[in-house]
């Protein structure tokens, strides 16, 4: 609710709104990581499963630094900040 007098704002932030989003995101990324075609794919599905799971942003960098490495592949994935597919 905005107080358009004194220019502020409240806001209400409640946990786990995405939760059951988040649950399938991360059930589906762990089947699609049985398909990987290399330990580096392989690694960067970890890491973006442990980074949904936890929120950890430094597990979201280190999958973009496995993504950096993998020259060429046949489809390519990427979830975050740095680039959107």
């Amino acid at each position: 609710m905005k107080d358009y007098e004194k220019g502020t704002y409240n806001v209400k932030v409640t946990a786990a709104d995405f939760s059951d989003i988040m649950k399938k995101t991360v059930e589906n990324i762990e089947k699609a990581r049985e398909f990987a075609a290399d330990d580096n794919q392989s690694e960067m599905l970890k890491n973006y499963i442990e980074h949904f799971k936890y929120g950890d942003i430094e597990m979201h960098k280190e999958s973009q630094r496995n993504w950096i490495k993998d020259v060429g592949p046949i489809v390519e994935s990427c979830i975050g900040f740095i680039e959107t597919y």
